[in-house]
């Protein structure tokens, strides 16, 4: 497993990954576009982000930043997003992804992250790495006027 930063001619690939992990986690996919202008803004911005590779094949991505320096531990690392294309999946390559994250990324900082409720898949693969929930965040997505 080998990472590399994510370079300007990998966006479409990756905006592609990005839908595919909209609709992973149960979410209605954006259009490819959006997500590469989204995308070249968040790399442009605090956002850094790294492309997995085996014999040289892109695989997945991830996508982080520092943890808010308000935070209760500040000086850790927020995983934006994670994704292993399927082809991959069910081989130890999220695993070995993940591994090679927190080696090269993380480096013994604390790790947070999100997992949707709609990704159940997501948090047995996060439990299974030997996370732990943290918090659970509520929304109201819609609210009634008066």
């Amino acid at each position: 497993m080998r990472s590399r930063s994510i370079q300007p001619d990998d966006h479409p690939r990756v905006a592609e990954w990005n839908r595919q992990l909209q609709i992973d986690e149960g979410a209605t996919p954006m259009e490819r576009e959006p997500i590469e202008a989204r995308l070249r803004r968040w790399l442009g911005g605090v956002y850094d982000g790294v492309i997995f590779e085996v014999d040289g094949d892109p695989i997945g991505y991830a996508l982080y930043r520092p943890t808010d320096d308000d935070q209760k531990e500040p000086g850790g690392i927020y995983l934006r997003q994670f994704f292993i294309a399927a082809a991959y999946r069910r081989r130890g390559n999220g695993t070995r992804a993940m591994r090679a994250f927190l080696d090269e990324v993380v480096a013994g900082r604390r790790l947070v992250l999100e997992a949707l409720n709609s990704n159940p898949a997501g948090q047995e693969f996060w439990r299974s790495l030997g996370m732990s929930v943290y918090a659970i965040t509520f929304e109201l997505r819609e609210t009634a006027a008066d």
